[in-house]
């Protein structure tokens, strides 16, 4: 498992969120989240709420982990896990 944070009140955070709540469960994100997996990587949307996104990530189409992305009061999070 990888966790990582920012500050909610940065720009990056805001650009961020502003840009999570335009997404729709179905909806896919290519290498925005982690630029390392740019290619072959797909972020599929499975769950939308207030403050928290979760996400299916395929490689090639093949599932590989999944992450969620919470909003909190001073933080925006991320966490990713591998698929078991």
């Amino acid at each position: 498992m990888s966790r990582d944070a920012m500050r909610a009140d940065s720009v990056a955070a805001q650009k961020e969120v502003a840009y999570l709540k335009t997404l729709k469960v179905g909806d896919i994100r290519r290498g925005v989240l982690i630029p390392a997996l740019d290619v072959g990587m797909e972020w599929i949307c499975t769950e939308v709420g207030d403050t928290r996104w979760v996400f299916e990530g395929r490689f090639f189409g093949q599932r590989v982990s999944s992450l969620v992305i919470e909003r909190q009061a001073e933080l925006l999070t991320l966490e990713m896990k591998e698929s078991a």
